[in-house]
C-alpha cells in the first residue's frame, strides 16, 4: 500500500504541470487545424495541380503584341509550372499589364495562380492594382485581399472587401467587377465613400 500510495501522491504533485502543458500543445495544434482548414476553405480555388514540371527563381516573363509592343511584364522571385491546365504558381507576383488601349496597370500580390497560358489569373494576399494617370485616365489604385483577373477580356472581378482610390475620392464596398479597357469599376454591394473636392 506504501508503494502505491508514494507513486500516487508523486503522480498528484505532476499531474498540474503536466495538464497544463497537454491543454496548452492541445490548443496550439487545434488553432494551427482551424488555420489550415480555414485558408484552405477560402482560398480552395488556389490549390495548385500535383504534376509539378518546372521550377524557376527570380522567374520574369514578357509578353508582346503583334506589332512589338509591351504587352505584358510579370516577375516573381517563386515559380511553379504544372502540367495540368497548363497552369503556375507565383509568389509576390510583380506585374504591368497594358490593356489594348495600352492603358498600363501595375498588379503586385502575395501569391497568384493562373490557368491556361495567361487566361485566368487568380491573386490573393495584399492585392494592389494602380494605374498612373494616363491620357483622360486619373490615378486608380485598388486594394483587396483576392482577384480574378481575366486578361483576355481585360476584366477583373472579386466578391472580397475593396477599396477604390482616385484623387479626392474614396470607394469602399463588398466585391468588384473591373473593366479596365472601359476604366469602368462597379462595387457589388453596401458602396460607401469620401469625397474630397479639394485633392481632386
Amino acid at each position: 500500500m506504501s508503494v502505491i500510495y508514494s507513486l500516487q501522491a508523486e503522480m498528484n504533485g505532476m499531474i498540474p504541470k503536466s495538464i497544463w502543458l497537454t491543454l496548452l500543445f492541445a490548443v496550439i495544434i487545434s488553432l494551427s487545424i482551424f488555420a489550415m482548414i480555414y485558408f484552405n476553405s477560402r482560398h480552395s480555388i488556389i490549390h495548385p495541380p500535383k504534376t509539378l514540371n518546372g521550377f524557376m527563381r527570380q522567374a520574369i516573363y514578357t509578353a508582346y503584341t503583334p506589332e512589338g509592343k509591351l504587352r505584358a511584364y510579370l516577375k516573381a522571385p517563386v515559380m511553379l509550372h504544372y502540367a495540368e491546365e497548363n497552369s503556375s504558381y507565383f509568389e509576390k507576383p510583380d506585374a504591368l499589364i497594358y490593356t489594348s488601349k495600352r492603358i498600363p496597370w501595375y498588379v503586385t500580390s502575395n501569391y497568384g495562380i493562373s490557368k491556361n497560358g495567361t487566361n485566368w489569373v487568380y491573386l490573393w494576399g495584399n492585392v494592389i492594382i494602380h494605374q498612373l494617370t494616363t491620357g483622360g485616365h486619373p490615378d486608380t489604385k485598388i486594394t483587396t485581399t483576392a482577384l480574378i483577373i481575366h486578361p483576355q477580356t481585360e476584366t477583373a472581378e472579386t466578391n472580397q472587401p475593396t477599396t477604390i482610390i482616385q484623387p479626392g475620392i474614396e470607394i469602399k464596398g463588398i466585391g468588384l467587377n473591373a473593366d479596365f479597357k472601359h476604366n469602368i469599376f462597379d462595387v457589388k454591394s453596401e458602396p460607401h465613400g469620401n469625397y474630397q473636392p479639394n485633392n481632386a
